[in-house]
């Protein structure tokens, strides 16, 4: 499905401070939002509470009474909370919170779940600038009330001039009524029309609001999930099921409601997990579909773990996202999309977002951010696999939402047991670039890999080729140890592996790809195993990272000739490509033992998985009809458990998530691993150092934790500076290979770059500059850690940008403060204001195109992180 959006990329045009939309709708504000510490507290609270009250909705939602339906209006949408243009609902001297605005001529459908038997409300024309500025012939328009098709009642003519007047009449125990606004003389000119307080009394003598408020259209009125059992929707049938509730502490500060529903007459149980945060404004859950009969169960279909409605309004509805990676220049290239309604009779937009080829961030990111007005909700899909997630709008403020797997049609046997994506959901207030933040903070307190309750350190590390023969590594290693390089990881990559034949110490003809399946040290590069090297690192003060790709195999490779039953294939002779299944118990067994003795006997530090096959395809050929979607989610549940035994096991265990480069970086296995190499543009020959920045500037957005490289240029300021992420590998070539005139002070100042700039990526993350692929801009962005009172700022001056000056209104500081600013290559230091940062902004000069600067700042006085502190420090 074509995806409507406003443009590819957001371009900008920053001089002088002043940033600038080249073409296109402006957009709403979210980039360079100017946020002081004070406001960004205040946006917190706001957040838990908004949580707070979500999450109550949700685990009891209890059915709308009142379903409101546009018809038809002569201009504009529908509004439901508000008046036609968006502002409250004005009267003459009144102002209502509920209610709804429409445009004359308009007509509303009202349908109750009860008899209705009275409606109230307060009518007239809506005050506001459009309408008190109007200097022509003013509208005069009539209200009126329709059940059972004939008119019940009808106002006086009302004039801007007129106050609110009332409506007070019996309905006859009617399930649907029609609200109509006629304008006289033809006259529809700001014809603004205003149903204020409106309500209507049914059956069981209780009074509900027609047009509720943003936040009240926003919480939950049925189940947040639903799916389809023998045909029926579980709308229908759920609620006869039995239900058991269950609430209990998980951990500090996180709340685990469990809600079970069982079929007696199927034996199907579905299980919610749910969790709440105290001090994060997130909502958390998983289904799982567990067969406890004696039979097979009938078929189950289009499960659905997120199924709620949002609610929109006409001007600040925007959809935030970011493209996956593809090993291109703009991987993680970020995008706004209005998500305006429809006309009446008009098909929705839907708004479609799918996973590539059953890798979580080949297609879209696994999240995305929908605001209305100053608040939003973030959605983090929790699946490794082909997800799929929609979001659409129609002529009404409801946007429905849903996530899930792509694809389900199943059966469960007896004894059987599923998991669906988890879902995570983080409310904010304020700005979007609130929401990205409030996801940061989430997944850094709850989705990202432990040691003894510290965060593991996204590491500094020095690569080689897993083919290179052991004497050239080892001088390698040596050299390292000689020069005092203080880096965290050796990192032995692919080619390491498979037969004396396939030997190459050069990657690019090296048969790597083909040898996967021959998982043993190859005989010639590595005539002793990988131990050797292992010790090598560990005696320089290294740790040892290994690569490995065991979830795929080549036809012919010492695994899958053992054991054929354990691999899927396209059935297709001509493809040599096979896939492990994980859902295979045996397979998923052997996998786990063999890692295992692998981390042990090489002394493994850092796991690197590799994951370089579109399973999805592999998948689908080998589910049955009646199970579709089932060797998937078998497989995922499999990679899920292979990574927590390891961790089990190993508890200092690192894993690098890398599939062919940024491909799986969803939630899930955000807090199993880190991806230390977070795109293949590189490896594909991407050399514009612009690629690294912009994956900086787009994935930062979402995921606080990744790596990259600025390759081998080595002494090129502007490329290192690009690349600054939570982890880098920055490493020497061979010692032979390194050029007589490059500065080993220089090294080793950008590798203490990198140390002091590394925790700041825990932190907020705040685009000084909107996204843009254009070489005659900026590019810019401020990490800032409140509980440290300091950040960072790096900006570039691209290549054909002809602007060598700029300032950058910095955000989250105390207006009150003094802090310190460092340049870290010069060393010069200068003092501001919080306030005169955040409102004057920081300038910046950079004689050159092509140039870049790196600065750190701290509040002068502050108190820094304490020691217990489960956070890294500078």
């Amino acid at each position: 499905m074509n995806i409507p959006h406003i443009r590819a990329e957001i371009p900008a045009l920053l001089l002088c401070g002043v940033s600038l939309l080249l073409s296109g709708t402006p957009l709403p504000a979210s980039g360079a939002s100017i946020l002081s510490r004070q406001t960004l507290m205040s946006d917190s609270h706001s957040s838990l509470a908004i949580s707070q009250r979500w999450t109550e909705a949700a685990l009891n939602p209890r059915p709308s009474m009142v379903q409101v339906i546009g018809v038809h209006q002569q201009w504009g949408y529908l509004t439901q909370g508000r008046a036609f243009q968006g502002t409250p609902i004005d009267i003459g001297d009144r102002t209502f919170t509920h209610g709804l605005g429409t445009h004359a001529d308009s007509e509303v459908r009202i349908v109750t779940g009860l008899p209705a038997r009275r409606f109230h409300a307060w009518v007239g024309l809506d005050r506001n600038k459009a309408t008190l500025s109007y200097h022509g012939i003013p509208a005069r328009l009539v209200f009126s009330v329709e059940a059972g098709g004939k008119q019940i009642w009808a106002s006086p003519t009302r004039r801007p001039s007129d106050g609110a007047y009332e409506v007070d009449v019996p309905l006859p125990d009617v399930t649907e009524f029609t609200l109509k606004v006629h304008a006289l003389d033809g006259r529809i000119t700001y014809a603004h029309a205003d149903w204020g307080d409106a309500r209507v009394e049914c059956a069981d003598g209780k009074s509900y609001w027609i047009g509720e408020t943003l936040a009240e259209q926003q919480t939950p009125k049925k189940q947040i999930f639903s799916f389809v059992y023998d045909g029926k929707s579980s709308d229908d049938f759920l609620s006869s099921w039995s239900k058991k509730a269950k609430t209990g502490a998980l951990s500090q500060g996180v709340t685990l409601h469990t809600q079970t529903f069982h079929d007696p007459a199927t034996g199907l149980t579905l299980v919610e997990e749910f969790k709440q945060y105290a001090a994060s404004p997130a909502a958390e859950w998983v289904l799982r579909l567990r067969n406890d009969g004696t039979q097979n169960t009938p078929i189950i279909e289009n499960v659905l773990p997120l199924r709620l409605d949002w609610a929109g309004d006409n001007d600040t509805t925007f959809l935030y996202r970011s493209h996956g990676s593809h090993g291109d220049i703009d991987d993680f290239r970020y995008q706004a999309d209005p998500v305006t309604p429809t006309q009446p009779g008009l098909t929705p937009t839907d708004f479609e977002m799918i996973a590539g080829g059953g890798r979580s961030s080949d297609n879209w990111m696994p999240y995305y951010n929908l605001q209305t007005g100053d608040n939003g909700v973030v959605v983090a899909i929790g699946w490794s696999g082909q997800w799929a997630s929609s979001i659409t709008r129609g002529y009404e403020d409801r946007i429905p939402i849903t996530a899930g797997l792509q694809h389900t049609h199943f059966t469960l046997a007896p004894g059987e047991e599923v998991r669906t994506p988890s879902i995570s959901l983080v409310f904010w207030s304020g700005k979007p670039i609130n929401g990205n933040n409030n996801l940061r903070q989430f997944i850094i307190d709850h989705h990202t890999p432990r040691v003894d309750g510290r965060i593991q350190t996204p590491p500094l590390t020095q690569g080689s080729w897993g083919g290179v023969k052991d004497q050239t590594t080892l001088q390698t290693i040596q050299h390292i140890k000689d020069l005092g390089l203080k880096y965290d990881y050796f990192w032995i990559d692919a080619g390491w592996y498979g037969t004396a034949e396939s030997f190459s110490e050069q990657e690019a003809s090296a048969k790597w790809y083909d040898q996967v399946g021959n998982w043993n040290a190859n005989p010639i590069a590595h005539p002793h195993g990988m131990r050797p090297i292992s010790d090598a690192a560990h005696a320089a003060g290294m740790k040892f990272l290994l690569w490995f790709e065991p979830e795929r195999a080549m036809e012919g490779t010492a695994l899958p000739t053992q054991h054929p039953d354990w691999f899927l294939s396209m059935g297709d002779p001509g493809d040599k490509r096979r896939l492990l299944n994980l859902g295979n118990p045996d397979a998923l067994k052997w996998l786990i033992e063999f890692t295992s003795h692998m981390i042990k006997d090489y002394h493994v530090d850092c796991l690197r998985q590799d994951f370089n096959v579109a399973p999805l395809e592999f998948w689908q050929k080998a589910d049955a009809p009646d199970h579709v979607g089932l060797t998937e989610t078998r497989h995922i549940m499999g990679l899920y458990s292979f990574w927590d035994e390891l961790h089990r096991r190993f508890p200092h265990l690192l894993i690098d998530n890398c599939a062919s480069g940024g491909r799986r970086l969803d939630i899930e296995l955000a807090g199993r691993a880190i991806p230390l190499w977070r795109s293949d543009y590189l490896s594909l020959g991407g050399e514009n150092p612009l690629g690294v920045q912009l994956h900086t500037l787009g994935l930062s957005y979402w995921l606080p934790l990744n790596g990259t490289t600025p390759q081998a240029r080595l002494g090129d300021l502007y490329n290192f500076h690009g690349a600054l992420s939570a982890a880098m590998g920055f490493g020497l070539p061979a010692p032979k290979d390194i050029p007589k005139d490059y500065s080993l002070g220089y090294h080793k100042a950008r590798m203490a770059d990198f140390t002091r700039a590394r925790p700041y990526y825990e932190g907020g993350y705040y685009p000084l500059t909107p996204y843009s692929s254009e070489e005659t801009v900026w590019g810019a962005y401020q990490m800032h850690r409140d509980d440290l009172n300091s950040g960072l700022i790096v900006a570039m001056r691209r290549a054909s940008c002809p602007y060598s000056s700029a300032t950058f209104p910095l955000s989250a500081l105390d207006p009150a403060g003094q802090y310190e600013f460092e340049d870290s290559l010069t060393g010069k230091k200068w003092r501001m204001s919080g306030r005169e940062a955040m409102e004057r902004g920081v300038s910046i000069t950079l004689a050159q195109p092509k140039s870049s600067v790196l600065l750190f700042y701290r509040k002068v006085g502050a108190d820094q992180a304490t020691k217990s502190s489960s956070r890294l420090t500078p």
